[in-house]
């Protein structure tokens, strides 16, 4: 009897054993059934990343190229002929570098002209000068003969008026003196009125003379200057940036040949989106890149303009800048708009904005992506701050999942 208790009772246990094994077994066989059944996106084909913490900074990108503060167009002062362009798009000139060589023979003549008309003027003047200083001299010598007639004919008057009384000299005769000395005396004074007034004479004949010497001189320095502006310089230290002009072209009056730029004197223009501008304010530090070179700089103006989406920021270059950096050259900007002290942060998902909640896949240790409620701040280029909805180390999807079945779960192989 008691031999048959003890069966019974081990084989109560072997059964609870076997009920135990098989709920197990068919709990496995559920859970993989479940995971089987879920959609499977290859893993390679995903961007995932793991939620971090630390000292965001916000930023704002932008494109666009180096630009010249400096610029020298370069025009022609009249019409011509492009004779020869000596200094292609990228030449280094010096501010006398010689660019192109035009032509145009009515200057030259012009000028060879003028240049006569100058050199008659200056000889003319230069007679004019002896002229009026032999006028003088002959002036002066005939007051001087005046004078001395007026004296002869005043000594001679007093000599007859004494011998008059002795009746040695008739009347007759020193009446005739008389008249003499009066008609000297008025001569001489005549001639010295004119004597004095010559010098004026003189000075206003030469003025006249001068001035006209005057406008000739500019009008040949004027001619000099067309003709040698037939020699087209750079004006300036820098490097050529364009050349707008064939050989045997003709120029017109004014008309823009050149474009030179001072390499050294740099500024950046980007291109920044109009939704993300309304961040950037002048003074903000810039990083700026372009090839293997990398420098920063600081936002000094912005467009209040907007075109065709974007609003131009001008950036200053700070400190010691690459050699190779020109005109035209194209970089990358990324302007600091904010540094947010320990924040929690993700790389900023594709086609997702910032301030909001939105629907993020969250990876767990089985690479099972489930869909989770993200509430999502402020954003820069690259990171975006997370509110709430993730921690530390998890680990979310970053790439486009709009093709993605539509499903809260997806299976990551």
């Amino acid at each position: 009897m008691d031999y048959l208790r003890k069966t019974g009772t081990k084989s109560k246990k072997k059964g609870v054993l076997i009920i135990g094994a098989i709920m197990v077994v068919s709990t496995f066989f559920a859970l993989f059934n479940l995971d089987s059944a879920l959609p499977k996106i290859s893993k390679d084909t995903v961007y995932i990343d793991h939620v971090k913490r630390g000292d965001m900074l916000r930023t704002v990108s932008g494109t666009g190229s180096l630009v010249a503060i400096d610029n020298r167009f370069v025009p022609t002062i009249s019409k011509a002929r492009v004779e020869s362009i000596l200094a292609q798009p990228g030449t280094l000139v010096e501010p006398d570098t010689l660019l192109m060589k035009l032509s145009n023979p009515m200057l030259s003549q012009q000028y060879d002209e003028s240049k006569s008309r100058f050199l008659l003027a200056e000889a003319q003047l230069k007679a004019l000068k002896e002229k009026n200083q032999n006028e003088l001299y002959s002036y002066q010598s005939i007051v001087a003969s005046y004078k001395m007639k007026h004296e002869i004919a005043s000594l001679q008057m007093d000599s007859e008026k004494k011998l008059i009384e002795n009746n040695i000299v008739s009347i007759l005769s020193y009446k005739k003196t008389k008249l003499e000395e009066a008609l000297y005396r008025e001569q001489l004074d005549i001639e010295m009125k004119r004597l004095e007034r010559l010098p004026a004479v003189h000075r206003s004949e030469v003025v006249a003379k001068e001035a006209e010497l005057a406008l000739l001189t500019r009008q040949v320095s004027l001619q000099k200057e067309l003709v040698d502006a037939l020699n087209v310089r750079a004006g300036i230290e820098g490097i050529v940036q364009e050349v707008m002009v064939e050989e045997g072209q003709g120029v017109a009056q004014g008309q823009i040949l050149a474009l030179v730029t001072k390499q050294n004197q740099l500024k950046a223009q980007l291109k920044v989106v109009e939704s993300q501008a309304r961040e950037v304010i002048i003074g903000q530090t810039v990083k700026l890149t372009t090839g293997n070179a990398s420098f920063e700089g600081q936002v000094i103006r912005i467009d209040p303009s907007v075109i065709n989406g974007t609003v131009t920021v001008d950036v200053a270059l700070n400190g010691d800048l690459p050699k190779a950096l020109r005109p035209n050259l194209r970089i990358n900007g990324s302007i600091e708009i904010e540094r947010i002290i320990s924040a929690l942060y993700i790389e900023k998902p594709i086609k997702v904005d910032a301030l909001g909640l939105t629907k993020l896949y969250k990876v767990d240790e089985n690479g099972v992506a489930s869909l989770s409620s993200v509430e999502l701040g402020r954003a820069s280029s690259s990171f975006i701050e997370v509110i709430r909805g993730l921690n530390e180390g998890e680990q979310i999807v970053l790439s486009d999942t709009t093709s993605w079945p539509n499903s809260p779960k997806i299976q990551l192989n």
